[in-house]
């Protein structure tokens, strides 16, 4: 769904004081991570109090939950940009938000790994036709489900949960690494670790060498 915090509605609530709620915006979702450094605008938070009376989205907001953003250039290589948000946070309506059902046996972090994937890069190009990333055509992509009855099916979310968790650990360490020697050492670790994770999408899939490489291909 979008995300629940209208910024012109909400305006009010919306401070730049620290000691508030967090508040999550488009620009500061980043691939596996929370953006440091924003290319426009400042970070702010929202004064919840005011909002407490809306039990469901207070709800929400005390949920883990992946976060895209609404909006990426056409012409960008990477168009689904999704990370996963610890709570509380409130999400803006300049992101998407993607929660769990209680019942759900899925992990987020499996999501994430195909969200984030070349292949749903190369998926959503086909039909995007503007710098749009609408909540639509997220549920119109295609997801891979898991039979959790099968012994196989449960190893590959297991496997995926893995890597997407080391993903996510290495654009933490990366973040807090300041020698440019250290960055590009990590930054190595986080290509191979993205590669690996592409490699698992491909065979979820179930894609034959040739269809990778049209994909890898068009990718580029």
């Amino acid at each position: 769904t979008r995300g629940e915090i209208n910024q012109t509605i909400f305006r009010r609530y919306i401070t730049a004081d620290r000691s508030k709620a967090t508040l999550l915006k488009g620009v500061e979702v980043g691939r596996y991570n929370r953006r440091e450094k924003l290319k426009q605008g400042e970070r702010e938070w929202f004064e919840e109090e005011f909002f407490l009376a809306n039990e469901n989205l207070v709800a929400l907001a005390r949920r883990a939950r992946l976060a895209t953003q609404r909006i990426t250039g056409v012409d960008e290589r990477l168009r689904v940009v999704a990370t996963l948000v610890a709570p509380p946070t409130y999400f803006a309506d300049s992101t998407n938000s993607i929660a769990l059902r209680d019942t759900s046996q899925y992990d987020l972090r499996y999501l994430l790994g195909i969200l984030n994937s070349t292949l749903i890069q190369w998926r959503f190009k086909l039909t995007s036709t503007n710098n749009n990333v609408g909540t639509n055509e997220l549920h119109s992509l295609p997801f891979r489900q898991i039979r959790f009855d099968s012994i196989a099916d449960r190893e590959l979310h297991v496997q995926m949960v893995e890597l997407v968790q080391r993903m996510l650990d290495l654009q933490k360490r990366f973040t807090a690494t300041r020698t440019p020697s250290d960055k590009t050492a990590m930054q190595r670790q986080i290509d191979a670790t993205d590669r690996q994770i592409d490699q698992l999408v491909y065979e979820l899939y179930g894609l034959t060498d040739e269809e990778i490489k049209i994909v890898e291909q068009t990718a580029s």
